[in-house]
């Protein structure tokens, strides 16, 4: 079997987790299906000769045209969404494109056109089942031969500090020395990271704590987080996960503002920072992050003092990882999602 997909150039992040990802894989574990990588620009031939054509968060009327074409040559298409495109928060950079009626109307055009959705979470298949007769959960999950697990886990971060020297030989100052918390994202989350404005502020002035943004530039940083140290985004998206392992993070936290945007969203972030060997932080209330090896927070403050609390001691930090890890591997192996999407696959042709 042939599968297509239409590359998605502006976020290979969704490429990895929802389509190309997942499927490389499935190819390489079950030598019947091959992946075909398209763009709007292939010729209609390239499109003919797959068995079916995936699009993520198809949107706009070139991808609904190119949908129609699909259809036209007897392929079967699939729909991927891992957001609420329909819900866009007026916070989001992306809601001036999103938020346009056309655009809107296109996207649900684009989903009635799929012969079956594939959504990410619960939230998204609540959203589009008045819409479509088949919709189907299959959760981002984690490949663990492309990124296994750390070997060693931290045990007391507040330990480490207490014994550090203070500074390394030739003077410069010893990072083992401060309790290193990590955020990363992108410019469409600045009113995320304003819900706990208040947090950065103690974290990055505390003697003991340092705090790096990955994603942001670090003039927005300057100007809306003094004191946080941060960089975009590096060229190629898989340096990420080697360059997430050598920040030396002990926690990484990833607010959210309270809306049913972010409520749809997967929890990529607790994966990735569990699969690093690193605690994980999210805001209570959100269906995603609710999972073994995340850790909540009501509210900035109460925040605050966690983290003073955690200076003193977390003996449990270990235990976190690796019941989070646990988690994953039952939960969120690619592998085993895999065999949903051979079902859907399958599905299509009888």
């Amino acid at each position: 079997m042939t599968i297509g997909v239409l590359e998605n150039k502006d976020s290979p992040a969704t490429d990895f987790y929802i389509s190309l990802g997942p499927l490389m894989r499935l190819a390489k574990t079950h030598p019947g299906y091959e992946i075909v990588t398209l763009t709007a620009n292939s010729g209609w031939g390239e499109y003919a000769k797959c068995d079916i054509v995936i699009f993520t968060r198809p949107n706009g009327d070139t991808m609904l045209g190119l949908m129609r074409d699909c259809k036209q040559m007897k392929c079967k298409v699939i729909a991927m969404h891992d957001d609420l495109l329909t819900n866009v928060p007026i916070t989001n950079p992306a809601s001036a494109h999103f938020n346009r009626e056309e655009v809107k109307k296109s996207t649900w055009e684009c989903l009635k056109l799929a012969d079956h959705v594939i959504v990410t979470t619960p939230v998204l298949k609540a959203e589009f089942d008045p819409h479509h007769h088949a919709v189907t959960v299959i959760p981002n999950g984690v490949d663990l031969t492309f990124t296994p697990f750390t070997k060693e886990i931290k045990r007391n971060p507040a330990a480490r500090i207490k014994t550090a020297r203070p500074k390394e030989f030739d003077g410069s100052q010893n990072p083992d020395k401060f309790i290193k918390i990590l955020w990363r994202g992108s410019m469409t989350h600045g009113a995320d990271l304003k819900t706990i404005d208040s947090f950065w502020q103690w974290a990055s002035e505390h003697k003991d704590t340092t705090v790096g943004f990955i994603g942001m530039p670090a003039w927005y940083a300057a100007t809306h987080h003094p004191g946080v140290l941060s960089r975009d985004w590096r060229p190629f998206f898989f340096n990420y996960f080697e360059e997430l392992r050598n920040t030396g993070a002990d926690y990484g936290i990833f607010p959210l503002v309270n809306h049913p945007f972010n409520h749809a969203k997967s929890g990529n972030f607790a994966a990735e920072l569990l699969v690093a060997g690193i605690v994980p932080y999210a805001p209570a209330g959100f269906a995603e992050f609710n999972h073994p090896g995340v850790r909540h927070y009501e509210s900035s403050q109460k925040l605050i003092l966690e983290f003073y609390n955690l200076l003193n001691d977390d003996a449990d930090y270990h235990l976190t990882v690796e019941e989070g890890r646990q988690w994953l591997l039952e939960n969120r192996d690619v592998n085993i999602l895999n065999l949903k999407r051979i079902e859907i696959f399958e599905s299509l042709f009888v």
